[in-house]
């Protein structure tokens, strides 16, 4: 008699005692005592319980078998013993027995105490008192036998074994893994599994045991295993563990991947035994296709054996695929070439590996990695071809991702990289405009109107001053530019830059306005978000020649870490977005990716810097933004440009100069500056006008001039950027000695010693270069005349 013939008859005697059982206390007949004795005797767990989800009344096999008294079954639920896995299913058959089904059988995995699970065989039956009888059957053995299918370990090609999920000893090995490793039986059965894998990846084997749940599978690559003779092989390992009681033991399918060949052979030899691997197979995550050898021409190979992966991953049930080719897999944009290279090598009867992009029943496609190899029979004919294939699509997403990412960083690094040589470059030539500008002004200064070597002095300041625009530029695009900014709301900016941009795009753009009445505010430099704004509409409008539409949008956002990852340079958080899109002829990804280096320009020679967008893009990144580019040929191109958006209460607005203030004095002034020139002509400026003055290379000096001198200095100027001590170092130590002598500093420079990502600090007075005589004279002038000391720095 078989072991379901065997069931069947069990299961009926059971129903038939419940019946009885049911039957007596529906009729009353007086059977307690028999009853009572068969309830307490009974070798199955027999439960009255009510429809609340308690257990009324338990017999002792409970106990027996589980290993809780029946106290602790009735306190609970009886739900609450129940594998979670199991637990929906067995709600839907208790809902039938309300429903007033006579009879339910079912089955579930119910906890021990130990917290191991048993599986129990459920009979129920509702009686007319609104309880619920029950007879239960631990078949758990049963179950872990029909689990441990022989017939399929013993028949398999590929070494197989069973091993102790606790103490990874040896339970079983099939004769497979006797040829393959070298050890009997009995030898095996005496090892564990970390006399078989290299030591090495004991700490991963057990780690990957640990983690692994009940029918849960894990399929390992770059395993090594040593023979018994000591060699060394590299295998593929797939783990399923066993559901049932203990020993927990875990099925282990070995493949050899350093004997491929061999395995193919094997695989030729055994293929007609092909559905006895089919239980194993089917649980497999890569897809499996068996097709016959030909031909491979057009309609090609037909499509014998798909496993459910397959139907899984494709969404074709096996009866669409059997009979077919796999070319219903295959799409428009599935590679020809690719097809054409997997054929020719399957007409040499040669293995092949490639990735294809395939298609779903559904349309949707994915990218798979196959690799086809084909079977022969022992005379060496070509019979069948086994593909499996393995879904890459997210390791293809993912090296795509990781290959953009590191070409922003390439480009981060180039950007930062260019900022510091143009921000050095700018540091350099503001101290030779200084001296260039200046002399020219004092020179002016001198002349008569109708001098005619005015016009030649006058083309030289003007040259001067576009090289001022050109540094100012090149510090704005490294980010060395010294920002004042202020509380500003983003649409009084683009209002005031609206009243001229009218002039700039010409009657052929139609220039359109979108702003979102609460886009919020920044805190930023205004006139510098407005050079933003100017640079963005004469690029587009250059971009235009045809005429075209030229938008620009504000609008409140917020970036998350998604967005963040996937852009360079942007940090999630709240932002004031300005949107600039033109219609004209867009960008090629060539163009897109050096668009914001200086000195790079499409336009012809002498039509422009390649300032414009550099600018842009080093004013947003000192003033903590994230810029974004989108654009294509025949598109247009908008630029996204996020600003930090502020809470903070706007300030008092800055006061005015006076008006018709003499610039002349007669102070002492300490002028230090490292630049022999730069110093030369800022002391001539102020001596012209009346000051004492006293100059210094260095720090060293300074101090030694102070020491010197007895008399009151009234101001300090200094250079912030000096070699060995600081400007800023400098005013610090000298105020120990000189408490009421002001400080006033010079750079063209965002040295970070008096400023903080760029901005100026608060209280602190600041003259940049290039120097102007008049700046500088207004400026010295002004602050001798403060009631208050501007501070040394913080």
């Amino acid at each position: 008699m078989s072991e379901v013939d065997a069931l069947k008859r069990e299961n009926e005697s059971l129903r038939s005692q419940l019946a009885t059982v049911r039957q007596a206390l529906e009729d009353g007949r007086s059977l307690e005592e028999d009853l009572e004795s068969f309830f307490e005797l009974s070798f199955d767990m027999l439960c009255i319980a009510g429809t609340d989800g308690h257990f009324r009344r338990l017999n002792p096999a409970w106990q027996a078998t589980l290993g809780w008294s029946l106290e602790e079954l009735c306190e609970r639920p009886w739900l609450d013993f129940v594998h979670p896995a199991d637990r929906a299913a067995t709600e839907a058959e208790g809902a039938r027995l309300l429903e007033g089904k006579t009879i339910v059988r079912f089955e579930n995995r119910y906890r021990r105490n130990d917290g191991s699970y048993r599986r129990l065989q459920w009979c129920s039956t509702p009686a007319s008192d609104g309880l619920i009888y029950a007879c239960v059957r631990d078949v758990t053995k049963e179950r872990s036998a029909a689990e441990r299918d022989r017939l399929l370990f013993a028949a398999s090609p590929l070494p197989m074994w069973l091993v102790d999920a606790v103490t990874l000893r040896f339970l079983d090995a099939n004769d497979a893994v006797v040829e393959t490793y070298g050890y009997t039986r009995e030898e095996l059965l005496s090892l564990t599994l970390l006399d078989i894998v290299v030591q090495e990846q004991h700490s991963d084997l057990v780690a990957g045991i640990a983690a692994l749940d009940d029918g849960a599978i894990l399929i390992e690559k770059g395993r090594f295993h040593r023979t018994k003779s000591g060699d060394e092989r590299q295998v593929e390992v797939t783990s399923h563990r066993l559901e049932g009681s203990g020993p927990a033991a875990i099925l282990k399918v070995i493949v050899d991947v350093t004997a491929a060949r061999r395995m193919e052979e094997e695989r030729a030899q055994h293929i007609e035994r092909l559905h006895l691997l089919e239980t194993c197979i089917s649980r497999l995550n890569d897809v499996v296709i068996i097709t016959s050898a030909t031909p491979l021409s057009k309609p090609g190979p037909e499509v014998l054996y798909v496993n459910d992966a397959f139907t899984r991953v494709t969404g074709y049930s096996r009866e669409e695929a059997i009979g077919r080719t796999p070319r219903l897999l295959q799409g428009p944009n599935t590679d020809r070439k690719a097809l054409a290279d997997l054929r020719d090598a399957l007409e040499r009867s040669e293995p092949h590996r490639t990735e294809l992009l395939n298609y779903t029943k559904d349309g949707v496609p994915y990218w798979i990695e196959i690799d086809v190899t084909p079977v022969t029979d022992e005379s060496g004919a070509l019979t069948h071809f086994i593909a499996v294939q393995r879904d890459v699509t997210g390791q293809r997403r993912s090296a795509e991702a990781l290959r953009a990412s590191e070409e922003r960083f390439r480009q981060a690094q180039k950007m930062e990289a260019i900022g510091t040589l143009a921000g050095g470059v700018a540091h350099d030539f503001n101290n030779l405009l200084s001296v260039i500008l200046s002399y020219t002004s004092l020179m002016l200064g001198g002349l008569a109107p109708v001098d005619p070597l005015r016009l030649d002095l006058l083309e030289v300041q003007k040259a001067g001053r576009r090289a001022a625009d050109l540094t100012r530029q090149l510090l704005a695009f490294s980010r060395k530019q010294i920002l004042q900014p202020a509380v500003v709301d983003i649409n009084a900016i683009v209002e005031t830059a609206r009243k001229m941009l009218g002039r700039v795009v010409g009657e052929d753009i139609e220039l359109l306005l979108i702003t979102q009445p609460d886009a919020g505010k920044i805190f930023g430099d205004p006139g510098q978000i407005e050079q933003v704004i100017m640079n963005l509409v004469v690029n587009a409008r250059d971009a235009m020649p045809d005429g075209g539409t030229l938008t620009i949008e504000t609008s409140s956002v917020v970036l998350d870490d998604a967005y963040a990852a996937a852009h360079a340079g942007a940090t999630p958080g709240a932002y004031v977005l300005l949107v600039v899109t033109d219609t004209g002829v867009g960008m090629d990804q060539a163009t897109r990716e050096r668009s914001f280096e200086p000195f790079f320009t499409t336009k012809g020679l002498g039509h422009g810097t390649g300032l414009g967008l550099s600018t842009v893009y080093g004013i947003v990144q000192q003033s903590g933004g994230h810029i974004w580019l989108n654009s294509a040929p025949g598109h247009g191109t908008t630029f996204n440009i996020y600003l930090p958006r502020t809470d903070r209460i706007e300030g008092p607005a800055a006061s005015e100069p006076e008006s018709g203030q003499s610039l002349r004095g007669t102070e002492t002034i300490l002028l230090v500056e490292d630049e022999d020139a730069v110093r030369d002509i800022m002391r001539t400026i102020l001596r012209r006008s009346g000051y004492h003055i006293l100059e210094a290379q260095n720090g060293g000096e300074a101090f030694l001039q102070c020491e010197q001198f007895k008399a009151t200095i009234h101001l300090l100027i200094t250079d912030v950027v000096m070699p060995r001590m600081s400007g800023k170092q400098l005013a610090e130590r000298l105020a120990v000695l000189r408490p009421e002598m002001r400080v006033l500093f010079v750079s063209g420079y965002a040295e970070g010693t008096i400023v903080h990502q760029g901005v100026l600090d608060a209280g602190v007075a600041f003259l940049p270069k290039p120097i102007l005589p008049d700046a500088l004279l207004i400026k010295v002038r002004r602050l001798l005349n403060s009631s208050v000391r501007p501070r040394a720095g913080d």
